[in-house]
């Protein structure tokens, strides 16, 4: 307080002698006593000191006039304050300003002409003075100039305005808190996605406002939800309703790193969390039955043949191959068939327990998975189903066809139990019935391996095995056409082949449906990484840039493959960024999490990933630029498309523009003719493959 009257003295003193110096300024007299202790205060202060008379004509100016503005006192007085501003109008708002304050301003900003041109922003602070009998008799003021300091608040103004409209702008939503997690700003977006206003919520806790609880979990919204610093939550909406949202927080740290507040910003992934389901979906399902798939089929086996080494139960497995489906298929067509296969899937549910898993497994084929059933239950629900069947006849016109089925039936139980030989156990015992005469449940018995021959698959998984035993598997290679990115390395494809007994080249696409249902895929991607491995270190294969092999979805979820692939990649002496590994865009959708692991270990090594057979499902695009893969091989079927649909064309371009914005490179494969190719090279893709570009050559 002492400080503060000492302040108002000075103040009170320095007016008076302001007013003193004016009076007697113009009689000549220098000031005298204390008006002469204040003069070199009045000399060396960083504002200029002015007063005017009522008709705003400048009667007296301190010393720091000259310092300040380049004017002398004696060169201002007698002049009008208003010739001094650059707006001529900048006088009447000044008065008014005047007027409005009751006789007084403070701050008030203005642009002046210094005596050394240009232009100085300064700030005002000005009372009227009065005469002796109380008259207004002009107006007394202070001038600092502000040039530098509105230069600075200008561009913190334009800086905040930036940042008001991008937070404005942006699709995230951000909400800032104070140091007690109360609500400070929400921008646009923040408000769409919690259903608050700003205003209304600003100042609410934040728990109110921004209502979380695990995406896992399926309860309501707690009201102080877990706020982690990054991670998945669900959103509940202010008015009801729900979101699925991602979120990372940051805390906010003031003086003495004390917290202040936090930011959050969070998205809204609903509609991607839609699309992920319903990948997955669309890649464990049949797309005409919506029966479980081969693929889930599988998986779902595997875990009954654990349970059964672990001692835990017994199962079953049916394996049901439809009679006759080929003489529906021949007279009535392919839309008959597809009707009668729809009935029949309808039929075997009816039939089944509503915890057995039913799958289409190709064809006319279809699986049934018995969990913690006896064989003697299973032959049961086996007759069961078999009635069903033929209980009604598929009739189509004219035409009546009597539906029969012919079953096999094998019990998963003790520890040697395996998929392979659940399948071929079902696969053969199926292949009895029909042998029969069909329409006819089997079940399986230790004699059935000595048995007649195999069905189709069983013929080739022996083939597999004999051609893996004797060293019969071959590689052969064909080199890419690049098209453009000249930065872009050489692309060489391994294709492999299988000898017969009499030397006859088989083609993969021959026998690898039956290794992916003996599940013998992860053995020989592991064949085909040793041999690439082996002949690129000896100098084999030249140098042919990037070398790319198939991986099969099985391998992908296989985590002993993973560990031998990584061994080898570690052992060899060629360098991992020579090696790129193709996965299915099918394969990765179907175990997401798992795939983005296994590329991850890859990445670590430095190998490349291609994502394969990309584009053939309308969400394809919705992922990719999540996908740390190197290149994008586009679904062939878009490819032989290209010059006959504009729309195969347009997604191409598509394709090719989105991979190059996230990093990636194209290829196109199954180029067939030269039209096609010019298409490509205009579509912006990067690679072609095909047995018109390139021909095969024996890999190593």
């Amino acid at each position: 307080m002492a400080c503060r009257r000492k302040l108002f003295v000075v103040e009170d003193r320095t007016r008076a002698t302001i007013r003193a110096a004016a009076d007697r300024g113009r009689g000549g007299r220098p000031p005298a006593g204390s008006e002469a202790s204040l003069c070199p205060i009045l000399d060396n202060i960083q504002e200029a000191i002015y007063r005017t008379d009522t008709d705003g004509r400048i009667v007296w100016a301190s010393p720091s006039c000259q310092r300040l503005w380049g004017y002398s006192p004696d060169a201002v007085i007698g002049t009008f304050l208003a010739d001094y501003y650059v707006d001529p109008g900048e006088r009447a708002r000044f008065l008014r300003a005047l007027e409005e304050g009751g006789g007084a301003v403070t701050s008030y900003e203005a642009e002046m002409r210094p005596a050394g041109g240009g232009t100085t922003w300064v700030s005002t602070n000005a009372h009227y003075y009065r005469d002796p009998a109380g008259n207004i008799a002009g107006v007394e003021g202070t001038v600092r100039d502000i040039s530098e300091l509105k230069r600075v608040r200008d561009a913190l103004m334009a800086e905040k305005e930036r940042a008001l409209v991008t937070l404005a702008s942006i699709g995230e939503g951000i909400i800032t808190t104070d140091a007690q997690d109360r609500i400070e700003y929400l921008n646009p977006a923040a408000e769409r996605l919690t259903g608050w206003d700003r205003d209304r919520a600003r100042g609410q806790p934040l728990h109110r406002v921004y209502r979380l609880r695990p995406a896992r979990d399926g309860g309501p919204p707690a009201a102080d939800g877990p706020l982690r610093a990054a991670g998945a939550a669900v959103l509940g909406v202010e008015g009801g309703g729900q979101l699925s949202i991602e979120q990372t927080s940051s805390s906010l740290r003031g003086r003495g790193d004390a917290p202040s507040g936090r930011v959050i910003v969070f998205r809204d992934v609903t509609a991607l969390h839609r699309v992920q389901r319903q990948l997955s979906y669309q890649a464990t399902h049949d797309a005409l039955t919506g029966l479980v798939n081969r693929y889930e089929f599988e998986r779902r086996l595997r875990e009954l043949v654990d349970s059964a080494c672990r001692g835990a139960a017994v199962h079953a497995l049916l394996y049901v191959d439809l009679d006759d489906f080929k003489r529906v298929n021949d007279t009535c067509g392919h839309m008959a068939g597809d009707a009668l296969l729809e009935r029949v899937s309808a039929r075997l549910r009816r039939g089944i327990r509503d915890s057995d898993t039913l799958a289409r497994l190709g064809g006319d084929e279809f699986g049934v998975l018995l969990a913690g059933c006896p064989p003697e239950k299973a032959e049961q629900i086996a007759d069961k189903v078999l009635r069903s069947l033929r209980r009604e006849p598929f009739r189509r016109g004219d035409r009546i066809f009597e539906i029969g089925a012919s079953i096999g039936v094998v019990p998963i139980a003790g520890p040697r139990a395996t998929v392979t030989g659940a399948l071929d156990a079902a696969d053969r015992a199926c292949y009895l019935a029909k042998g029969q005469g069909g329409n006819r449940v089997r079940a399986w018995r230790p004699d059935d391996r000595d048995a007649g021959g195999p069905t189709g698959s069983g013929r080739w998984l022996m083939q597999l095995d004999d051609a893996l035993r004797d060293d019969r598997l071959g590689l052969c290679a064909r080199d890419a056409m690049r098209l453009r990115s000249a930065d872009a390395p050489d692309y060489r494809e391994v294709l492999l082949h299988m000898r017969d007994g009499n030397g006859t080249a088989v083609p993969a696409a021959a026998f690898l449906p039956a290794a992916e249902r003996y599940h013998l895929l992860p053995r020989i991607d592991r064949w085909v990484l040793q041999r690439v491995l082996t002949g690129l270190a000896a100098g084999a294969a030249g140098d042919p840039g990037v070398v790319a092999l198939d991986l099969s979805g099985q391998s992908l979820r296989d985590e002993e493959f993973l560990q031998q692939a990584l061994d080898l990649l570690t052992r060899s002496a060629v360098c991992p960024s020579r090696i790129c590994f193709q996965v299915a865009e099918t394969a990765v959708s179907a175990d997401f999490g798992r795939a983005m692991r296994f590329i991850a270990a890859l990445k670590k090594l430095r190998c490349r990933i291609a994502l394969d057979h990309f584009g053939n499902a309308a969400s394809s695009f919705v992922q990719l630029r999540h996908l740390p893969v190197d290149f994008v091989r586009i679904d062939p079927g878009l490819v032989r498309e290209t010059t006959a649909d504009p729309v195969a064309g347009r997604v191409i371009r598509a394709i090719a523009e989105i991979a190059r914005i996230t990093g990636k490179w194209t290829i196109a494969p199954a180029v067939g003719n030269a039209a096609v190719l010019g298409d490509l090279e205009a579509s912006g893709v990067d690679y072609a493959l095909g047995a018109q570009i390139g021909a095969t050559v024996p890999f190593a």
